[in-house]
């Protein structure tokens, strides 16, 4: 019984191990993508000279998938927002 105990207590916490090693290895990408997300936000307002609203709702609606999960609930709440 002891056994089976230790053997469960070293997969799990491998298996947790592996898991905490592949969210900080994704970490340095999703960084990547959430500088690209706000270049993009303000080349749409600088050249385009629209209003953070608009660029949001605009950037919204092109964002990548990982950026969504960044960005996605501020252009989501600015964005539905229009008068």
């Amino acid at each position: 019984m002891k056994w089976i105990g230790a053997l469960l207590l070293l997969s799990t916490t491998t298996w947790a191990g592996f898991e905490w090693s592949k969210r900080l290895s994704d970490r340095p990408k999703h960084i990547r993508q959430l500088i690209n997300a706000l270049q993009i936000l303000e080349a749409e307002i600088v050249y385009s000279q629209r209003p953070l609203k608009d660029a949001f709702f605009c950037h919204r609606q092109t964002a990548a998938s990982p950026g969504k999960r960044s960005v996605y609930p501020t252009c989501y709440a600015i964005g539905t927002k229009r008068e």
